[in-house]
């Protein structure tokens, strides 16, 4: 008799299953973990937020300050995050779905890589803007930015102006900066529509002297895009028996061009 009651287990007292209850009410009180999308609409963020705000640092680090909304979601932040991050100043918008990060994304090419990211698809940078990058024209920081994109043309957006081609060839695309943009060659081409003779005779120089570009190439991205406006200016500047000069400024820029007019040897 004794042996058994010495293997019956003690009984526990009141105040252990009290214990016992408030514990397990405890566990069933315990927060859910956090679901991948980061919500702080207001206050600081907490620790589980620094990884994805540094992960969207690091991409607007790769795109001169800015990311696009779709980006950010793509990261895990919903609306309201995104909206909180606005609020609090971490997120300042710049365009239509397009935010600088941390501070305004002041980077030359900042306009360019938001404007790209404001469209729902692939598109280029092109025309006087393309012609800023490759630093064959001075840069307008108050133009829009031009874009070329195959298809239709999306919705207009504030401070960029898009432009369609039905045709871009692999060798009329390029990258400048990590910017997809029109190649040197069909940029020349483009602007032959939008500059004067003396601008696009500068525009040439340049090229050739920054970049050594070839004008065989020039002339074969103008074969393909036969009968667009500006080749025959394009082709004088090209076929100048001198070739195209590289002048300082307007004033020796107009004067190349009264020296060219009036059939005289250009000077040294």
């Amino acid at each position: 008799m004794g042996s058994g009651q010495d293997e019956r287990r003690p009984r526990a007292t009141a105040g252990d299953e009290i214990d016992d209850r408030h514990v397990s009410r405890a566990r069933r009180r315990a927060p859910r973990p956090s679901s991948p999308e980061i919500d702080v609409p207001q206050g600081e963020p907490p620790e589980h937020a620094r990884p994805v705000d540094g992960r969207v640092g690091a991409l607007a680090a790769e795109q001169f300050g800015v990311v696009s909304r779709r980006q950010l979601t793509d990261l895990g932040l919903g609306r309201s995050a995104i909206a909180g991050r606005v609020a609090r100043g971490t997120l300042l918008r710049t365009a239509r779905g397009v935010y600088a990060v941390g501070r305004p994304a002041d980077h030359p090419n900042a306009p360019f890589a938001a404007a790209l990211l404001t469209l729902p698809g692939a598109g280029w940078i092109a025309g006087r803007s393309a012609g800023a990058l490759w630093q064959v024209l001075p840069l307008d920081a108050a133009a829009p930015v031009e874009v070329l994109v195959l298809g239709p043309p999306p919705r207009t957006r504030a401070g960029v102006r898009v432009r369609r081609t039905t045709r871009l060839d692999p060798v009329d695309r390029a990258r400048r900066s990590t910017l997809p943009v029109t190649s040197l060659s069909r940029t020349l081409v483009d602007l032959a529509e939008q500059l004067a003779a003396s601008e696009l005779e500068r525009a040439v120089a340049e090229a050739v002297a920054l970049h050594g570009l070839r004008i065989t190439a020039v002339r074969s991205a103008m074969g393909r895009r036969p009968g667009t406006r500006g080749r025959a200016v394009l082709r004088d500047v090209l076929d100048a028996a001198d070739g195209p000069r590289r002048s300082r400024s307007e004033a020796e820029a107009r004067f190349l061009a009264l020296v060219r007019d009036a059939d005289l040897p250009a000077p040294a």
